[in-house]
């Protein structure tokens, strides 16, 4: 080949210059290099070089270029620089095909004979439609997914590990479902000798999730509490459960009977293991504020009566107040183990990433740490959205699940913002001393190690709560609170029921005092009125105004989901 920028004068260099235009040079994971013409893929091997060879004669003609067509002799030295072109083009990604022709390379000495996995299913591949290979599969899956270990989460198919998580399958390329396919069933095609073993067939792996999922029981997520369902039954064994679409998995958890229609010492038994026991040494700022903390623990064992339940914001007038300790010991008691905290971003998308992860992992309890201000369009959503979808993370899949979480937040003098006052439920800590982490003579000097000797139990108590609720007829508190109604009818009638009074009395009280922004916005507004007099102006001529001019603007307590003008 000539050198760039070279006078083109020979057939070589006139014939490779037409080519490199027309053609497109790929190389694929697994080596093999391709020119593409159009729809049209010729391979650039020694042996499969006819069809290369007449495509570049018939480009001599189409470009109208001097004299006859060159040789073979000419043609072979052009497709030779083609196959350098072509080696230096970036490898595309490995194909369902390619990776698992790569697994099989990598099995030691030889390929497996079809009888070493009797058990796996045999799906003659050839020359069939892809459609029937894929519902061979399919088929199979669903007969065999018992005890359940694939659901369906919106349009994404889960796979449930031993361990209690949740994994999409719905992967990249469809390696998720190539793995699990691929351990199940052999896919041979016939041949002279035997049937071979084949690789999975790349258009049926493509097609299968369609046909699979819609048939896969819908999962919402996975808990490892006892709970109600939404008729007042106990659900206590392991196991997907049709009716509530939840998987329960309480690890060997032993739960003390509970009674279906609960005598009053039971009750009062229930409420004192609550109260004089786990919540006995907390500070507690007012007695609505234990009330509301057991209205923490009632929402996720009853989670089932009401769509919607409001974010539990944990708050304290100082560091180490025991709020931390509050809400591992709740978490405890309804999981079996601590809290994953995780930190609340004010930053809109990443908000919003951490709450879909969250989701679509099937969590039905998220606590947000260090979240001294409520805030976020997000979060806001999550909490008034009976279904919560976007798009899986990494990909264009859209995720679409019922929301069945209730989330929890730690924080101290917590401002509340914007929207969010409407969906919070606080519960406040307020030691009477400047350094509450040396209190001393609690009643249960280790409450964590108390709790998790006493779990059993204290789930027996919430849930015995409820069901003295469920034989009175299920009488409805008289409290209100926007989009929670029925949560707040449920939760309130229940503790009423059990003489537990207070519950949500001092919430307006609280976001009053957690909402200290009255002074900066009194001295913006009398700016304004210096500004302005009686004139007429925008939001928009405010803003320019705060970036220009520098008036006085409580910039901390803006939406950081929305523009300046906007807020």
């Amino acid at each position: 080949m000539s050198d760039a920028g070279a006078p083109v004068t020979s057939k070589r260099e006139l014939l490779f210059s037409v080519a490199k235009k027309r053609l497109s040079l790929r190389q694929t994971a697994s080596g093999e290099l391709f020119a593409d013409l159009g729809n049209v893929s010729y391979p650039l091997a020694l042996r499969a070089r006819d069809g290369i060879r007449a495509a570049l004669r018939s480009m001599w003609r189409d470009a109208k270029l001097p004299g006859d067509p060159p040789g073979a002799q000419v043609i072979n030295e052009v497709i030779a620089d083609l196959l350098l072109a072509a080696q230096a083009a970036h490898p595309e990604p490995a194909t369902p095909v390619e990776q698992a022709d790569d697994l099989m390379a990598q099995l030691p000495g030889r390929a497996p004979a079809l009888r070493e996995h009797p058990e796996r299913l045999e799906v003659l591949a050839g020359n069939r439609n892809p459609f029937d290979i894929a519902r061979d599969i399919a088929d199979f899956i669903i007969k065999n997914n018992n005890p359940h270990v694939l659901f369906s989460m919106g349009p994404a198919a889960v796979r449930l590990r031993d361990d209690g998580t949740l994994v999409s399958l719905d992967q990249d390329a469809g390696a998720g479902w190539l793995a699990y396919v691929a351990e199940r069933i052999n896919f041979v095609i016939s041949s002279k000798d035997a049937p071979r073993l084949v690789a999975p067939p790349a258009a049926a792996m493509k097609i299968l999730p369609a046909i699979v999922v819609p048939e896969l029981p819908p999962l919402d997520g996975v808990v490892t509490t006892p709970y109600l369902d939404a008729d007042g039954n106990v659900v206590a064994a392991d196991g997907y459960h049709t009716g509530t679409r939840l998987v329960l998995l309480t690890h060997g958890l032993t739960l003390p009977h509970v009674s279906h229609e609960p005598t009053e010492q039971e009750v009062a038994s229930a409420v004192g293991l609550l109260t004089d026991d786990w919540l006995a040494d907390f500070p507690w700022a007012t007695p609505a504020d234990m009330v509301n903390a057991i209205a923490g623990l009632l929402t996720v064992t009853g989670r089932h009566f009401f769509p919607l339940a409001p974010l539990f914001v944990v708050d304290a007038s100082t560091p180490g107040s025991g709020k931390g300790l509050l809400v591992m010991t709740l978490i405890i008691i309804v999981t079996g183990e601590p809290p994953a905290f995780m930190e609340l971003p004010t930053d809109g998308d990443e908000q919003r990433k951490k709450i879909t992860a969250a989701m679509l992992a099937g969590r039905t309890l998220i606590t947000w740490d260090e979240s001294h201000i409520i805030s976020g369009r997000s979060l806001a959503m999550t909490l008034t959205a009976e279904t919560y979808s976007d798009r899986i993370l990494g990909g264009n899949k859209l995720m679409s699940v019922r929301n069945r979480t209730t989330q929890f937040s730690l924080g101290n003098n917590v401002q509340v913002w914007g929207d969010m006052k409407r969906r919070v439920v606080p519960t406040r800590l307020a030691p009477d001393t400047e350094h509450p982490e040396n209190r001393t003579k609690f009643k249960h000097p280790n409450l964590e190690q108390w709790v998790r000797q006493h779990r059993g139990q204290l789930l027996a108590a919430a849930l015995t709560i409820w069901r003295n609720w469920e034989a009175k007829g299920r009488p409805r508190a008289t409290v209100s609170m926007g989009s929670f109604e029925r949560w707040a009818q449920c939760v309130g009638g229940a503790l009423t029921a059990a003489g537990l009074p207070s519950f949500l009395s001092h919430t307006e009280q609280w976001l009053d005092n957690a909402d200290d922004d009255f002074p900066e916005w009194a001295e913006h507004l009398a700016a304004l009125r210096r500004i302005y007099g009686p004139a007429n102006f925008t939001a928009l001529d405010v803003a320019v105004l705060a970036s220009k001019q520098g008036i006085d603007l409580p910039w901390f307590k803006r939406d950081p989901d929305a523009p300046l003008h906007k807020a």
